[in-house]
């Protein structure tokens, strides 16, 4: 969901970065200096799936039985704000091109953490089951004391479910009580990674005297947590960002900033490269995520090589001139070039 994040014509945090760990970037990879992003061509065959509507968030990309498999938010134009409109839209495809719409995963029953919206899907494959991690938003205000309550996870032993609460507690909640914190109105948008022997959540969260959303990361030994709240959060500003596990580190691809991040040990960031007003991610590509093939977390065989080019999809902002909603996304194809 897009929130006012503020959004600059340049990130102010990067360069500061890059002074204050410079051995990260001489450690970063150097054909990554040279990364391109451009938009390609997937179709979308369905029933139900509208252009025009606000398709964002794609998940990670995940391979299993010769299937490529992805999840998306996908709501209903007009109803954005409306409980019970948005859910997660499941798809799959046998090349990357052609993807069709299987079916939306329910909300949760009346009075549960995700009975008015399940957002921002984010799923691993990890030990032979699938893991779902979202943004729920309740009804329950009462209990939960926000709608925006948290980030929570489900498990299924397919792609296609039945999906199951994988643990009966939230993993990472906003700071309610400190009116003066950084997450304090809400901590959504997570993005999951296994670097470094710990797992790591990326995640947005919102302050009370802010308009803008910022960046953070959470750690924890076993998927499911306990997660612990870096303390050098927030890491930088944005509308939360995808990942990219390259080598001896992460890409971290914060589209709202329209740059692309180098990071070693998940915390110290170096900007790669800021794109400029007028290309394409600048001007249309809005949030995407690629297949990698070397990769387990997306069913992947750790045995192959980093890809140099890697395929996958993108949220794109609507234009004006096309009629469609300002503020909605559809999604279309992207690739990723990480050499020249």
């Amino acid at each position: 969901m897009s929130d006012n994040d503020g959004l600059e014509s340049r990130d102010l945090i990067a360069p500061l970065l890059s002074r204050a760990a410079p051995e990260v970037y001489e450690n970063m990879p150097p054909e990554l200096k040279g990364i391109q992003l451009q938009p390609s061509q997937i179709e979308i065959m369905s029933d139900d799936y509208n252009m025009g509507d606000w398709q964002e968030s794609p998940s990670k990309i995940i391979y299993h039985e010769g299937w490529f498999h992805m999840w998306i938010i996908d709501i209903p134009q007009g109803g954005r704000d409306e409980a019970g409109k948005s859910t997660i839209t499941y798809m799959k495809s046998l090349d990357g091109l052609l993807w069709l719409d299987q079916d939306k995963l329910p909300l949760g029953e009346k009075g549960s953490t995700d009975d008015a919206m399940r957002l921002a899907p984010d799923v691993i494959k990890h030990e032979g089951r699938f893991y779902l991690f979202y943004e729920p938003m309740t009804s329950n205000i009462e209990k939960y004391r926000q709608r925006r309550c948290g980030i929570a996870a489900l498990v299924a032993d397919q792609p296609e479910g039945p999906w199951t609460y994988a643990t009966e507690e939230l993993l990472l909640t906003p700071s309610i009580d400190n009116p003066e914190a950084w997450d304090h109105l809400f901590v959504a948008n997570p993005r999951i990674e296994f670097l470094n022997g710990k797992w790591f959540m990326y995640y947005k969260a919102k302050s009370l005297d802010s308009n803008k959303t910022k960046n953070g990361v959470a750690t924890a030994d076993k998927l499911l947590g306990p997660y612990t709240k870096y303390d050098g959060n927030p890491l930088m500003g944005g509308h939360s960002a995808n990942l990219i596990k390259y080598k001896h580190g992460l890409i971290y691809m914060n589209y709202h900033k329209h740059a692309f991040y180098w990071t070693e040990d998940g915390f110290r960031f170096v900007e790669i490269r800021k794109f400029g007003k007028g290309t394409d991610m600048a001007k249309e590509m809005n949030w995407s995520t690629f297949y990698l093939p070397n990769n387990p977390l997306y069913g992947g065989d750790s045995s192959l090589p980093d890809a140099s080019r890697l395929w996958g999809v993108s949220s794109r902002w609507a234009d004006r001139e096309q009629g469609y909603y300002v503020r909605n996304n559809d999604i279309i194809g992207a690739s990723l070039i990480l050499k020249k």
